[in-house]
């Protein structure tokens, strides 16, 4: 039980420091008018979906996915072909 405390706060200061990096110094308030402009939304907040594509892996497990997409060559094909 004390070991996920502290595996907790790992997760969240390496997920802070991912998204300073990635979203740059304007990330807070490009979230900010995202996330909290009032209307519908596609999924609740307590949908899986929600979860899994709010956390910082989602980054890592993305580019990692495009990446692996790349080393097929008819995707590069199609990017050549598609490319202006």
């Amino acid at each position: 039980m004390d070991s996920v405390k502290p595996a907790c706060a790992v997760r969240e200061r390496l997920g802070r420091i991912l998204f300073s990096r990635v979203a740059g110094p304007n990330g807070p308030e490009n979230r900010a008018r995202i996330h909290d402009t009032p209307g519908p939304r596609w999924f609740a907040p307590d949908r899986p979906v929600r979860q899994v594509h709010g956390d910082a892996s989602m980054f890592i497990g993305g580019l990692r996915a495009l990446l692996l997409q790349s080393l097929h060559p008819l995707a590069m094909a199609a990017v050549a072909g598609h490319s202006g």
